[in-house]
């Protein structure tokens, strides 16, 4: 016998599922090679360890992650949709107020801010900014004139103890 039987083949031979011209067919290729016969005899023997085993009942889950085709519990898409934006949004709104997340709306402008809540300014007049100005030159008048006068007096410089 020249031509290697398939792997399917030796299977049924090992499962003796093989009329008896096949089956004289196959020990006529493994007596010509003993190394297959090696390991279909490996093979027997892994099954036969295996037929020794007791079966266990096998539980179904409890929760199946994959969709079945055919599970007519299953939500429409559109419905499903509409559940994960909600939840979505819910889970950013939870993490705003956990963060501390104010969002603020003014005229062409958005604000966001976290911790304590920042206001918008509103626009001040021109006569407010001017005089804001002004009280801020005066103040910096009046602490210049102090440094020219503590400038001129007389003071005595301690020298550094070596």
């Amino acid at each position: 016998m020249s031509n290697k039987p398939s792997e399917e083949t030796l299977i049924a031979y090992l499962y003796d599922e093989l009329n008896p011209a096949e089956r004289k067919r196959i020990r006529q290729y493994l007596k010509n090679h003993p190394e297959q016969a090696q390991s279909l005899e490996e093979m027997k023997k892994v099954r036969k360890v295996l037929g020794k085993l007791q079966d266990k009942e096998v539980i179904e889950p409890a929760f199946h992650f994959a969709p079945r085709a055919n599970d007519s519990t299953r939500m429409p898409a559109k419905i499903r949709y509409v559940m994960m934006v909600a939840a979505s949004l819910t889970l950013l709104i939870i993490a705003g107020f956990a963060t501390g997340l104010h969002i603020q709306a003014g005229e062409g402008s958005l604000v966001l801010s976290f911790g304590k809540q920042n206001r918008i300014p509103e626009t001040m007049e021109v006569e407010k900014t001017t005089e804001m100005i002004e009280t801020y030159l005066r103040s910096n008048r009046q602490l210049n004139a102090r440094l020219e006068a503590l400038e001129k007096s007389p003071c005595v410089v301690a020298q550094p103890f070596l």
